[in-house]
């Protein structure tokens, strides 16, 4: 078995074979995230295509993904209540951030945050293993 891990280290794939049943459940979940975000990314260029009639909610849009996107993102030191405990506090502050601006007047921004705060709310008893 320390042999695999070993060929494997050269790999850099160690983590991503010799995982656990939470590690599943948090790939799953960082690519449930990252399937989302690029759904997001594409609307968001689809409404700055059709910025006649979308006005600047497709930069909004686009703004709040690249704060989400640094936001979401799982260090391998975090375990899953860290990670939960820190995006959900961040996510609602950046809700308040985007309520309170005045870039926002049409309000997609803070929809766009509402919506993976939601998302993330969802799958947290999924990836921690723990009831709602």
């Amino acid at each position: 078995m320390l042999l695999i891990y070993w060929l494997l280290s050269w790999f850099g794939n160690e983590k991503a074979y010799a995982s656990s049943q939470s590690s599943v459940r948090q790939r799953t979940y960082c690519k449930q995230l990252e399937q989302e975000l690029t759904r997001q990314q594409q609307q968001a260029k689809k409404m700055q295509e059709n910025a006649w009639h979308w006005g600047d909610n497709g930069d909004v849009v686009e703004r709040a993904i690249n704060q989400l996107q640094s936001i979401v993102a799982w260090p391998e030191t975090e375990n899953p209540a860290q990670y939960f405990a820190r995006v959900l506090a961040a996510l609602d502050a950046l809700k308040q951030r985007w309520r309170e601006s005045a870039f926002d007047e049409a309000g997609y921004g803070v929809a766009t945050v509402i919506q993976f705060e939601r998302l993330v709310q969802s799958k947290q008893p999924l990836v921690t293993g723990k009831g709602a």
